[in-house]
């Protein structure tokens, strides 16, 4: 019966590194190479999609900021048509 371990093909198996313990009386075998590449693939596939959303939450905060009201406008109507602006941008802040 095959084993896991005998089908998987590993890529730059060169780049072991092997490592005595003279306490335990064993071989240590380390791959710096994969473990760097892994964890550069874990850590851009975690920040990107948070990078992308803060991004576009900005942009959408921005623009809703900075949009003006369609129409003539009258001192109430102005306070009330901020205050709701300021309401939509914390709701969008806090997502």
């Amino acid at each position: 019966m095959l084993q896991w371990s005998e089908v998987y093909t590993q890529c730059g198996a060169s780049s072991q590194v092997r490592v005595y313990d003279s306490m335990t009386n064993q071989w240590t075998v380390t791959h710096p190479l994969r473990t760097g590449y892994y964890s550069f693939i874990s850590a851009i596939l975690f920040f990107l999609p948070i990078v992308t959303m803060t991004v576009a939450y900005v942009l959408i905060i921005w623009k809703l900021w900075s949009r003006k009201r369609p129409g003539e406008a009258l001192g109430p109507e102005l306070k009330t048509y901020d205050n709701v602006k300021k309401r939509v941008n914390i709701v969008l802040s806090i997502l």
